[in-house]
C-alpha cells in the first residue's frame, strides 16, 4: 500500500489546486474588467461594484472609522424618518474591510474587489476535508468544482461582489466536518474541545451572515449527530451545551424566531404582508424561479447528467448514513431552489460533484490490489481521473456560456456614481432623498445621505407608497412625500393598505423638513413595471401604465425609424417596424425634449391615442417613449421623463436627463384639491 502521507499530499495538491482554479477564475475577471478597462470600472480611484449589497457593508466600515457606529442609537441615514436600527454585533465582512484596507492603504471599495476573489473558494477545504475522513476524497474534489462554478455561486461571488455570500459555504461545510469529527470521538476532553470549535464556527458565521437560525438548526444536527454514534445522554448534554456556550446563547431566541419567518417567508412565500401590503420580493430578481430542467442545467452540462446524481446521492446516503447526517440541512436548503428561489441551488451544486467523486472513488475499490505497484496505481489513478471528470461536466458549459471568461458590469455605471458625488457635494448635509430603493445603500454611503428606503427596507409599506406616489399626478405626489417625511410608517404598519390609502388621500398638513429631494436616476424607466406592481396594488384604478422606451433615429424632420416602430409627427400616426401604411396608430400628444428640456408638446387631431416623447441630443433624436395616458400624466413621467414640475410643490435642482434628474421638494402648505 502506498504511504499514508503521500496519499495525503496528493489528496492536498489537488484540494490546493481546485482553490486555485476556482480563485483564479474570479481573479481574471478583475484583471480582465477593473485592471484593463479603468474607465467603465471606476469612477476617480474608486471601483465599481457588482452588487448594490456592497454599500450596506461599505457604509457600515466608515460609520466605524469615522466613530459614528453607536448601536443605542438608529442609524439616521437608513429608512428616513424612522431610521434602523444597527447591526449587534459589528458585521465580520465590514471589520475586514477596514483592516485590509489599513494594511494596502487603499479605499474600502478597493480592498473589498481585492478580497472577494479569494474567499470564493475557501469551502473547497472543509468539503474536501470531510470527505477524505470518509475515504472518498474525489467528492469533495468534485463537489469544489460543481460548486465553486456553478451559475448561481459563480454569479453570487463574482468579482465585484462585495458581499456575504463569498464565504457562506465555507462556514456551512466547515460546522459539519467538525460535527463528524465530534461524533467519532471518544476521549471526552477531544469531544468537549470539538464541541466548543462547533460552536465558534456558528459563531462566526452569524458574525459573518448574520442568520441566528443555523446555530439552532445546527445544535439538532450535532446533538442527533452523537446519538447516532452512540454517546451516552451525559456527553450529549455537555457537549451540546459547550456548543451553546460558544455559539452565542443570546441569539438562540433570535434565531428560532428567524427560522420560523424564513420557513414562512420561503416555503409559502405569501404575495402579501400583514394588512394587504405587496411583498416586493416578488420583483426582486434574485427571487425569481426557474424550471426544473434550467435548474439542473446551471449545475451541469445537461439535466440528465444532475438527475443521476441525485440517483447516485441516494445509493452514497444508503451506504454512508449516519457520517453524511451533518450535512443535511446544506442539502435540504439547496432542494429548496425547486419550490421557492433560484439561488438556492448555489447549496445544492457541491453535492453534484460529490456524487460523482463518489462514483469514482467506489469503481476503483473495485479493482483489485493485491501489491504495492498495484496498490499505489490504484491510488494514483483517482486523481487523473478525477481531473477527466471534472473537465467532462465543466468544459462545455463554460463554451456554452463562457462562465469562467465573463466580466461582470457594474452595479451602477461611472457616470451615473458620480451623480451621488453631486448630491454629496452641493446638497445640505441633513438632504433627505426621496428616490427607488435599489441605490438607497449606495447614497447612503457615497453620498452621507439619509434615503427614505433601501435595499434593506425594502419590503415594507413605506416602499407601497412611494411607488403609488409615481403614479398619481404631482400634487399627490407631494402629499405622500408628506405624509412619510413627517410620519414615518409606524401608523401604517398598524392599518390595512385600504385604510392606509384613506389615510394618506386624507392627509393635509405641510412638509415640515426644509432639506427634501426628489431623485430620479435612468434605472427607473427599467424598473418601472416593478415600481406599477407594487404602487397599484389593490387598487384597480391604477393598473392601466404603459411605458415603453426604443431606441431611433431620424429620417427627416417628421419621420423618425424606431427599433420597433416608424413616427409621423406630422401626422400623428405610428407604425409598427416593416408594417404597411395601412397598419397605423394614431398619437394623441407628441412631446420634444432636448437635452431633457422640454422644447414642445403637440395635441394631434385625434381625440385619443399614443402619447409619444421623442428624446434629442445635439438636435438628432436618441429614443423615443411610447405610453398611454395614465402613464404620461404620471408624476413619474411628468417629473423625470418631461421636466416638468407644477413650480409650487418641486423646483429642479440639476437636469443630467436621461443619467438622472434632482427636484426640491416645496412645503406647499395645506394641500389644495385639484
Amino acid at each position: 500500500m502506498p504511504h499514508p502521507l503521500y496519499s495525503f499530499i496528493a489528496f492536498l495538491v489537488c484540494v490546493v489546486g481546485v482553490y486555485a482554479a476556482i480563485t483564479a477564475s474570479r481573479y481574471f475577471q478583475l484583471v480582465k474588467g477593473w485592471d484593463e478597462y479603468r474607465a467603465a470600472y471606476y469612477l476617480d480611484d474608486v471601483p465599481m461594484v457588482t452588487t448594490v449589497d456592497a454599500f450596506r457593508w461599505i457604509h457600515y466600515a466608515d460609520d466605524l472609522l469615522e466613530d459614528r457606529y453607536d448601536v443605542s442609537q438608529k442609524d439616521p441615514l437608513m429608512y428616513y424618518p424612522d431610521g434602523s436600527e444597527r447591526m449587534k454585533p459589528f458585521p465580520l465582512l465590514s471589520l475586514l474591510l477596514i483592516l485590509i484596507s489599513g494594511l494596502k492603504d487603499v479605499n474600502l471599495f478597493e480592498a473589498g474587489i481585492r478580497l472577494i476573489p479569494f474567499l470564493a473558494g475557501l469551502f473547497v477545504f472543509p468539503l474536501a476535508f470531510f470527505f477524505y475522513r470518509l475515504g472518498y476524497p474525489a467528492a469533495g474534489l468534485l463537489g469544489g468544482i460543481t460548486g465553486g462554478f456553478s451559475a448561481v455561486y459563480f454569479n453570487r461571488s463574482t468579482a465585484g461582489r462585495i458581499d456575504t455570500d463569498s464565504l457562506n459555504l465555507f462556514f456551512l461545510f466547515l460546522t459539519p466536518l467538525l460535527i463528524l469529527l465530534t461524533a467519532e470521538k471518544r476521549d471526552r476532553r477531544v469531544i468537549f474541545a470539538l464541541s466548543a470549535a462547533t460552536g465558534i464556527s456558528q459563531l462566526l458565521l452569524q458574525l459573518w451572515y448574520h442568520h441566528a437560525m443555523f446555530i439552532i438548526i445546527f445544535f439538532f444536527i450535532f446533538a442527533f449527530s452523537l446519538f447516532l454514534y452512540k454517546h451516552d445522554l451525559k456527553t450529549i448534554s455537555i457537549s451540546s451545551g459547550i456548543y451553546l456556550l460558544f455559539a452565542g446563547p443570546q441569539y438562540v431566541y433570535g434565531g428560532i424566531t428567524h427560522l420560523l419567518d424564513l420557513i414562512v417567508f420561503y416555503l409559502f412565500t405569501p404575495k402579501e404582508q400583514l394588512g394587504g401590503y405587496p411583498n416586493v420580493y416578488y420583483t426582486v430578481t434574485e427571487a425569481g424561479k426557474l424550471g426544473v430542467g434550467e435548474l439542473l442545467g446551471d449545475m451541469f452540462v445537461h439535466p440528465v447528467v444532475a438527475v443521476f446524481a441525485f440517483a447516485l446521492l441516494a445509493l452514497m446516503a444508503h451506504r454512508l448514513n449516519k457520517k453524511l447526517f451533518p450535512l443535511l440541512p446544506i442539502f435540504l436548503i439547496g432542494i429548496m431552489a425547486f419550490i421557492s428561489s433560484s439561488r438556492f441551488v448555489m447549496f445544492l451544486a457541491p453535492f453534484m460533484g460529490v456524487a460523482y467523486g463518489f462514483l469514482i472513488n467506489t469503481l476503483l475499490r473495485l479493482i483489485p490490489a493485491e501489491n504495492r505497484a498495484l496498490s499505489i496505481i490504484k491510488e494514483a489513478a483517482c486523481y487523473p481521473i478525477f481531473a477527466i471528470i471534472a473537465l467532462l461536466l465543466l468544459l462545455p458549459a463554460n463554451v456554452r456560456g463562457v462562465r469562467a471568461f465573463y466580466i461582470p458590469p457594474p452595479s451602477i455605471s461611472p457616470s451615473l456614481y458620480s451623480s451621488f458625488n453631486i448630491l454629496r457635494d452641493y446638497l445640505p448635509k441633513d438632504s433627505a432623498i426621496y428616490t427607488w430603493w435599489d441605490f438607497g445603500l449606495a447614497i447612503e454611503a457615497q453620498a452621507q445621505l439619509a434615503t427614505f428606503h433601501d435595499g434593506l427596507s425594502q419590503n415594507t409599506p413605506k416602499t407601497w407608497l412611494i411607488a403609488r406616489s409615481y403614479l398619481l399626478s404631482q400634487a399627490d405626489m407631494s402629499k405622500h412625500i408628506a405624509y412619510i417625511a413627517n410620519n414615518g410608517v409606524k401608523e401604517l404598519k398598524k392599518i390595512s393598505l385600504k385604510q392606509g390609502e384613506a389615510l394618506i388621500d386624507a392627509y393635509d398638513a405641510p412638509l415640515e423638513k426644509e432639506n427634501v429631494y426628489l431623485f430620479f436616476t435612468e434605472d427607473m424607466i427599467g424598473k418601472f413595471s416593478a415600481i406599477h406592481y407594487i404602487g397599484s396594488w389593490d387598487n384597480s384604478s391604477l393598473e392601466d401604465f404603459f411605458i415603453q422606451p426604443i431606441r431611433c433615429a431620424d429620417i427627416s424632420d417628421v419621420e423618425i425609424n424606431c427599433e420597433a416602430a416608424r413616427i409621423r409627427t406630422d401626422l400623428g400616426l405610428m407604425y409598427r417596424a416593416g408594417s404597411s401604411s395601412a397598419a397605423a396608430y394614431p398619437i394623441k400628444v407628441v412631446a420634444e425634449l432636448e437635452g431633457g428640456v422640454l422644447q414642445s408638446e403637440r395635441n394631434t387631431d385625434f381625440p385619443q391615442g399614443w402619447f409619444i416623447v421623442v428624446s434629442k441630443t445635439s438636435g438628432k433624436t436618441r429614443f423615443a417613449f411610447i405610453m398611454n395616458k395614465q402613464a404620461y400624466e404620471s408624476s413619474f413621467v411628468q417629473l423625470f421623463i418631461l421636466g416638468k414640475p407644477d413650480s409650487e410643490r418641486f423646483e429642479e435642482v440639476v437636469n443630467l436627463f436621461p443619467l438622472m434628474r434632482l427636484f426640491k421638494v416645496k412645503s406647499y402648505g395645506v394641500f389644495k384639491k385639484d
